[in-house]
Parts: structure tokens; sequence; C-alpha cells
């Protein structure tokens, strides 16, 4: 679905406090960051919304969901308090989104703590 080459899924802190947070909206927004040019987004001031699915012990309840969330621009989807797939067309470049990712969810979580 994606033609990529590689996926990595890993479960951190950032993604699964993030995911959490923004996961009734479905996305995770990110704004105005460097780190979104690493996703292959290089659009001034880039305006993402990086998709979260529910998660479930029903796994085929959640596979039906993954089409809907795959989207050509944004390389990644995060499984709500759980861990994050993101992917890419060598192992390397899925690595990277992988860090730009996770990067840009711990950013948004330090951001929100802030504003508290």
């Amino acid at each position: 679905m994606t033609g990529c080459s590689a996926i990595f899924h890993v479960h951190t802190v950032f993604n699964n406090l993030i995911s959490d947070y923004y996961g009734d909206h479905g996305f995770i927004p990110a704004q105005s960051n460097e780190l979104i040019k690493q996703l292959g987004i290089w659009e001034e001031n880039a305006n993402i919304a990086i998709p979260v699915l529910p998660n479930n012990i029903d796994i085929p309840s959640i596979a039906r969901l993954v089409p809907g969330a795959i989207h050509s621009d944004i390389p990644g989807f995060v499984l709500r308090n759980h861990g994050i797939y993101a992917w890419g067309n060598s192992i390397w470049e899925a690595k990277r989104h992988l860090e730009a990712f996770e990067f840009i969810f711990e950013l948004e979580y330090r951001r929100l703590a802030l504003l508290r």
C-alpha cells in the first residue's frame, strides 16, 4: 500500500503520551518544525497531521483502519498509546522518518507542558 521497502514499528514514551493526548482528534498536529523536512515535506511553515489509529485488542479491526491512515505525504502513523509505524524506500529512510517523528512528538509534548 505504501510502495516502501522497509517499515519500523517501535514503542516509545513520547509517541505513547502524545498519541493518547491527541487520540480523540485522530491525528497529531505538527507545524513550523524543521524536522518535518526529514519526512520529505519542504513547504515553508508546513502544517501536517500525523494519523492516530485507535488501539484495540481485536487486531483485524485495527487492520481495517490502516488503509485510511496511509497518506502519500506522511510516511507513518501512530497506534494510540502503543507505538508508531514509519516507513521508507530503504531501512535508512525509514529510520530517518522514525527519528523525525519521534523528535516531533517530543517537541510537541514539551511545548504542551510549557503551556500548562
